[in-house]
């Protein structure tokens, strides 16, 4: 089972779903009797997330539903690690071999290793196998996000895989709690509770997975309305006017960068008028039936901007709308992303990409 999952011809999608139980308040030293706490105080946040998954390759993204900027992304590609933390944009590349060789948010590549010793159950019609992790066995928090590791006590857990008879994974269990936020060693006579973790993946085996090239070819953009850009080669200028530039990404995918005029009355500020124009754009959409899904602040040639995803409703003509807006000399600059759904993942990590290459010119 697991030589099928770093067989670099096998494909899947993932579906992540979990929970984090965060106690609240604060317990003695281990020495002393623990000090009750209301579960009711706990803090619970639920993530949602999806991973491409080719081989020892991956691109993944998870974020706390109730947070837009909350969100943890990934992307394995040939050995090399690329990350992007929080709203921290852009992506940055893992600069330590042995950090890139250890992925921290997918634990189904870095700790499923703890089943090579488990004994596999059978189906009693032998269609399914069961694989389950000893709950004593010592796991790592960094299996499942990029956090620090255990400070006094092994993380502790359990993993359950169920897998097709020839070895194709089908859903993956984790149960997982942590003292890695322990700050004990500022107050020596207190600690934080340990925190629990408990993850889903589903795997949908899907052989159209391409994960995306962050070395590809690029080719140079001058527009007459006042910026440059590097676009991914292939991609097809198909508009270019005054007013806007558009290309063909691919079949119902396409990319448009605009610009226009702040409207009378808009805020002078530029952080003001750069969140009330972001306003306007997300409400424009959600006029035509647009869904918010994440609104994440970043840069764009070197000013504050933010990122809007929106979808469309799936009982209308669903699409997927990538956006971002940044403001210079009272103008808006837009650049968007519309594609219809089931490439999310890898839109995102693209258009992040076209966004760093862009840079403002005198006209």
């Amino acid at each position: 089972m697991l030589a099928r999952l770093a067989d670099p011809t096998f494909s899947a999608r993932v579906n992540i779903r979990g929970t984090e139980t965060v106690p609240q308040g604060i317990v003695p030293d281990p020495s002393i009797e623990i000090i009750p706490i209301d579960p009711g105080d706990a803090l619970v946040l639920e993530y949602e997330g999806e991973a491409w998954l080719s081989g020892a390759d991956y691109l993944i993204r998870m974020q706390v539903v109730d947070r837009s900027v909350a969100v943890w992304e990934e992307l394995r590609v040939d050995g090399e690690v690329w990350r992007r933390w929080m709203d921290v944009h852009p992506w940055q590349q893992m600069p330590d071999p042995v950090d890139a060789k250890r992925p921290k948010l997918f634990a189904l590549l870095a700790g499923l290793a703890a089943l090579d010793s488990a004994a596999p159950t059978v189906s009693a019609d032998g269609t399914r196998i069961t694989y389950d992790a000893p709950a004593d066995i010592a796991l790592t928090l960094e299996t499942l996000f990029h956090q620090e590791e255990a400070v006094k006590q092994p993380d502790v857990g359990s993993i359950t895989l169920e897998a097709t008879a020839d070895g194709v994974p089908i859903r993956v269990l984790v149960q997982l709690s942590s003292d890695d936020l322990d700050y004990s060693e500022f107050d020596p006579g207190f600690a934080i509770p340990r925190r629990t973790y408990e993850f889903e993946y589903t795997f949908e085996l899907d052989e159209a997975v391409s994960l995306p090239d962050p070395y590809a070819a690029t080719e140079p953009f001058v527009s007459q309305f006042g910026l440059t850009l590097d676009y991914p080669a292939g991609w097809t200028i198909d508009r270019e006017d005054e007013d806007f530039a558009e290309w063909t990404v691919s079949d119902g995918e396409t990319v448009r960068a605009m610009t226009s005029p702040a409207p009378a009355g808009a805020p002078s500020e530029p952080d003001e008028l750069l969140l009330a124009l972001t306003t306007w754009a997300v409400d424009d959409w959600a006029s035509e039936g647009a869904e918010e899904e994440t609104l994440e602040s970043t840069e764009v040639a070197g000013l504050p901007a933010y990122i809007v995803a929106l979808r469309f409703p799936a009982d209308g003509d669903s699409a997927f709308h990538l956006e971002a807006m940044f403001v210079s000399d009272r103008n808006m600059y837009i650049l968007n992303w519309h594609c219809p759904p089931g490439t999310e993942l890898s839109d995102r990590y693209v258009f992040e990409r076209l966004l760093s290459t862009v840079r403002l010119v005198r006209r």
